[in-house]
């Protein structure tokens, strides 16, 4: 039998906690197989004390609009099975809880088996050992955790209320929903996310994201190099501020995730054509009508025997083929989901088949941001950004692929317990990174080095996700990565991952407070200030880091103008917030963020490589820029 190589710990649900931290653990251990024994033994079907078919595990904040009834799958159908003639991406229907990106994310595991078998344990049935009893593992900030639920479900006039399957007998998907929702405290707390989260917590892997829009010049490249290393992809456009899910004339739909399910070169009359399969997790007619749609005439070029072995079906489902030219055009955000060495090599034991390609390095590490110690801000906030952890790493072997001596390098920054603690009032904070060269530096890197130094990477923007990432090319050496919050003093837990093609080194800097500067000691006076001024060769705040709100207004289905944070995907926000002194960015490459000097008395912050000099008294950090007076900064779009 498969056995997992990392290490399954029984789920405890968390409770809030009043300081930082990982949040207080209580309740009982609960152990499936001893909990289902149990219920054997007693002749009685389980019922989850810590997650119960109550208001509770439904909502924190509102009320579902229709009345809820709690059946087991028993109850809905005479026979109810886990698993129908084999998982499939049709078996994923999102019901009327707005969590597409849970949807996409799991229709992308059902394409895997040694990845879907890790998530839902083939052990469990509706007729060996039944006892109202199920379980399922998910990945939960390095660790992978067993989520126990019972069967009992949401329903509505006898119809599963959420996410289902096309067979009305199948409920794997729904009680894979139940389980994530317990993981993050209740349904409610799945309205609204990306699908790089979900895709993360199934597969322990490290998401990056791809604007389309300004896409990397090897993007086809990545995409190949990406399929042939595991890698799940999902992809979105950004939604309409004016019109609630907005469907285009081209059969494509605004502000809803989709994930890209296969990959093929087909042979034509005018060449070799690279589509795409991507689905919609609505299952329905709602598809891509343009070239290369169901029915379409270029289907005609193709011969039978290939369309076979795609597995090409012309059906209402919701699948749909479309060529990499129109994904480009159409699509505008993509994201990547790169799987580790270990789940690689349990690929490798289930499977026995490894990837094509050298498969990623990794290497982790666990800190925190505290007020008054370790929480130094971003950038702008030059006084204190040294007091932010700090990670040292050394890159010893370049991309064996390429001949430029570089090497790839996925840095991700990701904050914890947020949206399992949403229903105590725990927003994401914006978050992000800068790399700098070490250049020699031992030990901590103090004011005086941040000072002096430019970063050779940082993340695109600060920006209130649980995850922020980026991806560079640098050469071999020695780097170390500083995360930071924007503003000091905010306290969160995070979780710092690096993947590299090459080889890796990393010890961590000590996140006490920096040393003593040999000439100022601890505090930054002006006169040290002053100081800085004199010698630097640029001005010590002309490296600014963009602030980036995850914001987008829609409109909700009873037309009232919403205003709160959407979280289908990640979103540029559609807005430069007034009287601000940055103006939002989506520019992925890695340039200087530098003063503009504009005509009139006001500064404007923005990426340009050209270096001005401003007056004295703009030579501070601006403020935080004021959001729109509409903007509402809980992150909840009952909406979505």
């Amino acid at each position: 039998m498969f056995r997992h190589i990392q290490p399954v710990d029984p789920f405890v649900r968390p409770e809030p906690t009043p300081t930082p931290g990982p949040p207080r653990r209580t309740g009982a251990v609960q152990d499936f197989y001893a909990l289902r024994d149990q219920c054997i033994q007693e002749k009685r079907l389980f019922e989850d004390p810590e997650f119960p078919a109550e208001d509770s595990s439904l909502f924190f904040s509102r009320r579902p609009p229709k009345r809820v009834e709690w059946l087991r799958p028993g109850e809905i159908t005479k026979e109810p099975v886990l698993i129908e003639e084999g998982h499939t991406r049709f078996d994923v229907i999102q019901g009327e809880l707005g969590d597409c990106w849970l949807m996409a994310a799991a229709a992308n595991l059902t394409l895997r088996d040694e990845l879907f078998y890790r998530v839902v344990p083939p052990d469990q049935s509706f007729t060996e050992n039944y006892a109202g009893i199920f379980h399922f593992q998910f990945w939960q900030y390095g660790r992978w955790v067993d989520v126990v639920v019972d069967d009992r479900l949401p329903t509505s006039n006898g119809e599963l209320l959420y996410m289902h399957s096309r067979e009305h007998n199948e409920f794997w998907s729904a009680l894979l929903e139940k389980a994530y929702a317990k993981l993050n405290g209740s349904y409610e707390s799945l309205k609204g996310g990306t699908t790089s989260e979900a895709l993360e917590d199934m597969t322990g892997g490290l998401t990056e994201f791809i604007d389309i829009n300004n896409p990397p010049e090897n993007l086809l490249q990545l995409m190949m190099r990406g399929f042939e290393m595991g890698s799940l992809f999902g992809c979105s456009l950004e939604a309409d501020p004016n019109q609630w899910e907005a469907r285009l004339p081209n059969g494509l739909v605004k502000g809803h995730a989709y994930s890209i399910t296969g990959m093929r070169m087909v042979p034509t009359n005018n060449g070799q054509v690279t589509l795409l399969r991507i689905r919609n997790p609505w299952g329905n007619e709602q598809e891509w009508n343009g070239p290369w749609s169901d029915n379409s005439s270029e289907w005609r070029q193709i011969p039978a025997d290939l369309k076979k072995d795609m597995g090409l079906t012309f059906a209402h489902d919701g699948e749909f083929w479309m060529s990499y030219e129109d994904y480009v055009k159409h699509f505008e955000k993509m994201e990547i989901c790169n799987l580790g060495p270990d789940v690689m090599e349990e690929v490798y034991q289930m499977t026995g088949v490894q990837a094509g390609h050298q498969v990623w390095a990794v290497n982790t590490h666990d800190g925190a941001w505290r007020s008054g110690s370790t929480a130094g801000g971003c950038r702008n906030y030059l006084r204190s950004f040294a007091n932010n952890p700090q990670y040292r790493i050394k890159l010893t072997d370049s991309d064996p692929n390429d001949d430029d001596e570089l090497c790839t390098l996925i840095v991700a920054v990701m904050q914890k317990y947020r949206r399992e603690l949403k229903h105590a009032g725990l927003d994401n904070l914006a978050i992000g990174f800068a790399m700098y060269e070490a250049k020699g530096a031992s030990g901590r890197l103090d004011t005086d080095f941040f000072a002096n130094n430019k970063s050779c990477a940082r993340s695109p923007a600060f920006i209130n996700l649980r995850e922020v990432t980026g991806r560079f090319r640098v050469p071999p050496g020695e780097y170390v990565i500083v995360p930071s919050t924007y503003e000091p003093n905010e306290e969160a837990d995070f979780m710092l991952r690096v993947f590299t093609n090459g080889f890796i080194e990393s010890d961590q800097g000590t996140i006490e407070y920096l040393q003593p500067s040999k000439k100022f000691g601890y505090k930054f006076h002006q006169e040290q200030f002053d100081y800085h001024k004199e010698r630097h060769k640029y001005n010590p705040y002309m490296e600014r880091a963009p602030y980036q709100p995850y914001y987008q207004p829609i409109v909700g289905p009873d037309k009232r103008h919403n205003k709160h944070p959407a979280y289908y995907y990640y979103q540029q926000p559609s807005y430069a917030a007034q009287n601000s002194s940055y103006m939002p960015q989506s520019n992925y490459s890695q340039q200087t963020y530098t003063q503009q000097q504009t005509s009139t008395t006001t500064t404007t912050y923005g990426w340009n490589t050209n270096v001005l000099e401003s007056s004295k008294s703009q030579q501070r950090p601006p403020p935080r820029p004021d959001p729109p007076k509409s903007y509402n900064p809980y992150p909840y779009n009952p909406y979505s």
